[in-house]
């Protein structure tokens, strides 16, 4: 009897823990994703969804030691203070834990600034919370995963939809109220 407690224990313990390393692969991966798209928002000048993304308490922190919030990165992109040409990720590694995530990364940046072209080679570190409930974009944040896991499924990507479908599922604050509850 002592044996098959051992051996149950064991066989617990080790799932749970295999569990922990997929869900933490799977945000890793849900992170890093992220982290591209918000490039790709500032270069195409999609504010809408980079600012449902970004926290605002967020501060950009140049490496000339300029800083800039929110609405400053927003206004700059806009006014074409600052014009992302192109930005593209040469390496980026996330990790998690316990309720934030770390990204550390490297880009080519191509990008004008007050009128002057920069080609520039960067690293970067972007920190962020897991928390679940504890922001106001959640409703929004939930669409754009609805429509992250719509575009794996169209593009053939099973595995990677289920993934976010599974996120979206398991972090509902309340699955019975729907997110247009008044």
């Amino acid at each position: 009897m002592k044996y098959f407690l051992l051996f149950l224990f064991l066989f617990i313990a080790a799932t749970s823990f295999a569990q922990k390393i997929k869900d933490e692969s799977a945000t890793e991966k849900f992170v890093l994703k992220l982290h591209e798209n918000k490039f790709r928002w500032m270069v195409n000048k999609q504010l809408d969804s980079l600012n449902a993304i970004l926290d605002d308490r967020v501060q950009y922190i140049h490496s000339n030691g300029w800083v800039q919030n929110k609405k400053e990165v927003s206004d700059d992109l806009r006014t074409g203070k600052l014009i992302m040409n192109s930005v593209k990720v040469t390496e980026a590694a996330a990790r998690v834990y316990k309720g934030f995530v770390i990204v550390n990364g490297k880009g080519n940046f191509n990008v004008v600034v007050n009128g002057t072209a920069v080609m520039i080679q960067l690293l970067n570190r972007q920190t962020g919370t897991t928390d679940k409930g504890q922001t106001k974009n959640d409703r929004r944040i939930r669409e754009n995963l609805a429509l992250l896991a719509q575009a794996y499924l169209q593009s053939g990507k099973l595995d990677d939809a289920r993934e976010v479908f599974i996120k979206l599922t398991n972090n509902l604050a309340n699955p019975a109220q729907p997110d247009d509850f008044a």
